[in-house]
C-alpha cells in the first residue's frame, strides 16, 4: 500500500469517530445552557458562577470549532485522494455521477482535470432517490443521459463514479444501461466496502468506514444502521 494510501485509511478511522465528536459539542451545548442559567440565578441573588459559564462557553467553541475544521479537512483529504487517482482517471469525455455524493466526486474530478490533463470533461448525474415500500427503503435510478457524441467522435471515454461503494447494486444497475447500449466505460469510487458484490475498476479507498467523507450517509443504510 502506498504512503499516501496508507494515511489516508488511516485518517478514515480517525475521522470515523465524527459522530462521537458531534456528541461532545452538543454535551458542550448543553453545559453553555447549564452555565447561563447557573449565572442568570447568580445575579438573581442565588448562588451562581460565571466561572462556570466561562469554561462552558470556551468549551463550546472550542468544540464547535474542532468540528467545523474537522469538516474542513475532510473535503482536504477527499481533493488529495483524488489527486493520486488522476493518472489512471486519464482523460474522460464523459463523467458520469451516482446520486449527490457521486455529483461531488465527479465535479471534484473534473476541477482537477482541468489543471492535470487540460481537459474539461462533461459531468452527466445519474439522479437516485429511495422510496418506501413497506417497511423497507428502495433505490430508484434515474436516465443517464449522456450528451451526443462529437462530430467525428470515433469512441467516447465514459467514467462512472460514485462517492462509496456498499453493496454496489446501484453501480451495477448504471453499468448494465451503459452496456446494454453499447456504451464501454470504467467504474471508480472514492470509497468501496470490502463487502461489495460488485468489483470497481478502481477506489482510494477500502473500507466499510466513511469517516472522510463529510456529507450524510445514504438513507437505506442509516436505517438499517438504526434499525
Amino acid at each position: 500500500m502506498r504512503r499516501e494510501s496508507r494515511f489516508l485509511s488511516l485518517a478514515n478511522s480517525i475521522l470515523s469517530m465524527h459522530d462521537g465528536v458531534s456528541f461532545l459539542v452538543f454535551l458542550g451545548v448543553c453545559a453553555t445552557v447549564f452555565g447561563l442559567i447557573t449565572s442568570a440565578t447568580g445575579a438573581a441573588g442565588v448562588q451562581g458562577s460565571w466561572t462556570v459559564l466561562a469554561v462552558t462557553v470556551l468549551a463550546s467553541v472550542a468544540l464547535a470549532s474542532s468540528l467545523f475544521l474537522l469538516r474542513l479537512f475532510r473535503w482536504e483529504l477527499i481533493w488529495k485522494g483524488l489527486g493520486g487517482q488522476l493518472p489512471w482517471i486519464g482523460r474522460p469525455d464523459v463523467v458520469v455521477g451516482i446520486g449527490p455524493g457521486g455529483a461531488v466526486i465527479a465535479g471534484m474530478i473534473a476541477k482537477r482535470l482541468v489543471g492535470y490533463a487540460q481537459c474539461e470533461p462533461i459531468v452527466v448525474v445519474a439522479d437516485r432517490t429511495f422510496k418506501n415500500a413497506g417497511n423497507r427503503l428502495v433505490v430508484e435510478i434515474g436516465e443517464v443521459a449522456l450528451p451526443p457524441a462529437s462530430e467525428g467522435a470515433q469512441q467516447r471515454e465514459i467514467l462512472v463514479v460514485g462517492s462509496e461503494v456498499h453493496s454496489g447494486g446501484t453501480m451495477a444497475e448504471v453499468c448494465r444501461r451503459l452496456d446494454d447500449a453499447g456504451i464501454d466505460h470504467r467504474t471508480f469510487s472514492f470509497l468501496v466496502s470490502p463487502n461489495s458484490n460488485f468489483k470497481v475498476d478502481n477506489y482510494v479507498l477500502r473500507s466499510d468506514s466513511r469517516g472522510i467523507i463529510p456529507w450524510p450517509d445514504a438513507p437505506e443504510r442509516e436505517v438499517a444502521r438504526n434499525g
